[in-house]
């Protein structure tokens, strides 16, 4: 068994914790070590990582040059087969660790597909240094878009990529619909809208609120509800729920917070909905909703379009009059059971065959093993 060792940026709710979790918890042909670059902080990852030994550094400005020192006495003393360092800060600071310990097999992986103005100005700055040193420090770089590997080409990343599309896994829990929903609601007959996430510039509340604004008051659809989870999406963070006001969205938005098993909601959903603007690689949330059977409106995002195929919709970024419209049609669309429940059939069928679990852990293990 190779020892792999893994390096992230943190633990937190997003993307690449997802599919770094799920290669620890199901690759049985190698031996898994982790460090995270933030403190530990299970409060925000729906993921339980207690199972794993996981080192965390801690790192800030102060620590810096003794926590990378550190950081290359450890790998030194594991000595793995190769080092995977996964996001940004991970991929400068631990490839960079990686080289001067000796490590022959380096591998970074790129989970965004592009920043734009919002972005930390560090997060660019490493983006910039990371393009140079793509030519020195990795064997391959992994990426989960297509759309991505093209824009960190541009962005000065040397051609060395390899797609690897997300897996996932099949899940066998039963949920009894009606009754989760008399849970959430006191009418089963409503439409029932979902968005998981996270409070992030990203995900651009803005189009996803105006947009069910429109719904409301210019489509004239009023039997729908719409649920929400995710850190940091509640009525203590004054932002977010402004505009939930301010589009006079109260009576429809039902707020849940963070859950751990998100397939609950997934039971229950008739439409998955995501609005983000930028940074999107690989929407975990697209690929969790259709595997239930959800589908799902999302825009024109990192591999998105890929994920939802002929199975949904997905329209232009910022643009709150499409995305509502092609709510307008799924709703329309439900009131033809046969042609509905097809969808959601095809939906469920299509992403495991196209991106089954065992063909991810394939892919990661064929690389390593180069």
């Amino acid at each position: 068994m190779k020892k792999i060792f893994h390096i992230i940026t943190g633990i937190g709710a997003g993307g690449a914790e997802r599919v770094l979790y799920t290669i620890l918890d199901n690759d049985k042909n190698n031996i898994h070590y982790i460090v995270s670059l933030k403190k530990k902080n299970f409060i925000k990852t729906p993921y339980d990582f207690s199972n794993f030994k996981i080192v965390y550094l801690d790192l800030n400005f102060f620590n810096f040059i003794n926590k990378f020192i550190y950081l290359i006495y450890y790998i030194k003393k594991i000595n793995p087969s190769v080092v995977q360092t996964w996001m940004y800060h991970a991929d400068f600071f631990g490839g960079l660790a990686a080289k001067i310990a000796g490590i022959k097999k380096i591998f970074w992986n790129i989970r965004n597909s592009n920043l734009d103005k919002k972005s930390k100005f560090s997060t660019k700055l490493v983006l910039k240094i990371n393009a140079l040193l793509s030519r020195f420090i990795p064997n391959k770089i992994v990426s989960c878009s297509k759309n991505a590997i093209k824009i960190h080409i541009d962005e000065g990343y040397k051609e060395n990529f390899i797609f690897i599309g997300n897996g996932i896994k099949k899940n066998n829990s039963y949920y009894h619909s009606n009754n989760l929903k008399l849970n959430f609601f006191n009418n089963k007959n409503l439409f029932i809208i979902t968005y998981v996430g996270r409070w992030h510039p990203q995900k651009d509340f803005v189009t996803l609120f105006k947009s069910l604004k429109i719904l409301k008051y210019k489509y004239k659809v009023y039997k729908w509800k719409i649920l929400i989870a995710g850190s940091n999406l509640d009525q203590i963070n004054d932002d977010f729920y402004k505009l939930i006001k301010i589009n006079r969205l109260q009576n429809e938005v039902k707020l849940i917070g963070q859950l751990k098993d998100i397939n609950k909601i997934y039971a229950i959903s008739d439409l998955n909905v995501l609005s983000s603007s930028h940074g999107e690689a690989f929407p975990n949330v697209i690929l969790e909703a259709m595997s239930q059977g959800v589908p799902c409106v999302s825009t024109d995002v990192g591999e998105s379009k890929s994920i939802i195929s002929n199975y949904g919709w997905c329209v232009e970024i910022k643009n709150p009059e499409k995305f509502a419209k092609c709510i307008y049609k799924a709703i329309n669309l439900k009131k033809n059971l046969k042609t509905w429940n097809n969808l959601k059939f095809n939906c469920k069928m299509s992403t495991y065959q196209r991106f089954g679990l065992d063909k991810m852990i394939l892919s990661y293990n064929e690389l390593w093993n180069k």
